[in-house]
């Protein structure tokens, strides 16, 4: 399997054909003559996306998309304290970056996530029936 994602690798970047954003990330910037990151690391990458492809994930993350993006009160409040976060951290000059701590303090993006996680196992209920 992972030679025949190397070899599919290797012709895609050869083809010189346009890349979408996701390719571009994966096999690196042709436009600009950028490799992103090695042979080795998108092979690996595009198997773990398939592998997480078989899984419920997608199938939680796609329902959890769509209703957050079906109450838009809820992406507001998202939207508000990640960017209260980074705002944050820029007027003290730190990086932008999360850490842990960040995450900690995002007191509704938990409650978000605590419900997202009620929809998996839902979801792994309904695969046993």
């Amino acid at each position: 399997m992972m030679k025949v994602l190397k070899e599919t690798v290797l012709k895609k970047r050869a083809s010189g054909e346009e890349l979408g954003d996701f390719f571009k990330t994966i096999f690196g910037d042709t436009e600009r003559g950028v490799k992103t990151i090695s042979l080795e690391s998108a092979t690996e990458y595009i198997f773990t996306l398939f592998l997480l492809a078989n899984e419920t994930t997608p199938a939680v993350l796609a329902a959890t998309i769509k209703l957050i993006s079906d109450h838009p009160k809820v992406m507001q409040e998202l939207q508000r304290e990640h960017e209260g976060i980074v705002r944050d951290k820029i007027e003290k000059n730190e990086k932008a970056d999360l850490t842990w701590e960040d995450y900690k303090s995002m007191t509704f993006t938990q409650m978000v996530s605590i419900q997202q996680n009620h929809f998996y196992h839902h979801f792994q209920n309904l695969f046993q029936l």
